[in-house]
């Protein structure tokens, strides 16, 4: 993940959303868990718009290998914002993704995930298939290293 913080410019896929009563704490402020729910669904959409599930998603899916959070400012309920998803490398079997939850410009907090493609019937990752990287080149703004 690269360590300047990301800017709305950076992302061609950002999601809104919106706080809910529930996801704050007896502090006060957003739970630290949420905003990796908010960054799964933002994930998900990024899957969905960029990938046509019947061309290159059939080879495997996907698997979370490890996802991080660096909480930038606290969030209450209720706020509405928008959680910016990339891919910001490609390797040959995982990919390192990077999101930002943005207030309106203002950064509140930076994820990180290692996203491997997986084979769920062998139990084992695989290669990312060549269709794939190209269409995250294809739909990044920023185009992804190359690991």
């Amino acid at each position: 993940m690269d360590r300047r913080r990301p800017v709305r410019e950076d992302f061609a896929h950002l999601v809104p959303q919106s706080t809910r009563w529930r996801d704050e704490d007896r502090l006060g402020h957003i739970n630290n868990s949420m905003y990796f729910t908010y960054e799964e669904s933002a994930r998900i959409a990024y899957l969905d718009r960029v990938f046509d599930r019947s061309g290159s998603w059939t080879s495997g899916s996907i698997i979370v290998a490890h996802i991080e959070c660096d909480f930038v400012a606290q969030l209450h309920h209720p706020t509405d914002f928008e959680m910016g998803f990339r891919i910001a490398s490609l390797g040959g079997s995982s990919m390192t993704s990077e999101g930002a939850l943005f207030v309106g410009d203002e950064v509140a907090a930076v994820t990180s995930s290692v996203i491997v493609w997986f084979d769920y019937e062998a139990d084992r990752s695989i290669r990312i298939p060549d269709q794939a990287r190209a269409a995250i080149r294809a739909f990044e703004r920023r185009t992804p290293e190359e690991r």
